[in-house]
């Protein structure tokens, strides 16, 4: 089996533009393994019935950083994938205004 990786999961929510009239957020954090140390290159996929095509993915930068901008607010399953790692999957991750 893979070893196992960590995945720091942060949630900001906030407001889009006045014409779209619909709130969205933020899906950020930095990946990891389970001593801590920086895992780049992490596909990060967040999925749920809201987004359309029903999901959006990016990899970690060289920091283990990432970013997924307008998410509409509600519940998400967010999975993090390396190969020679397991793949970890968040359920019922919330993005709220």
């Amino acid at each position: 089996m893979g070893r196992t990786m960590l995945a720091l999961v942060v949630m900001l929510s906030i407001a889009a533009s006045t014409s779209a009239q619909e709130q969205t957020g933020v899906l950020q954090g930095r990946t990891m393994d389970s001593s801590g140390a920086t895992l780049p290159g992490v596909t990060v996929t967040v999925s749920g019935p809201t987004i359309l095509g029903g999901s959006r993915s990016t990899t970690a930068s060289e920091q283990g950083t990432y970013r997924i901008p307008a998410i509409p607010i509600g519940l998400y399953k967010v999975s993090f994938e390396l190969p020679g790692f397991q793949t970890t999957v968040y359920e019922d991750i919330r993005v709220q205004a």
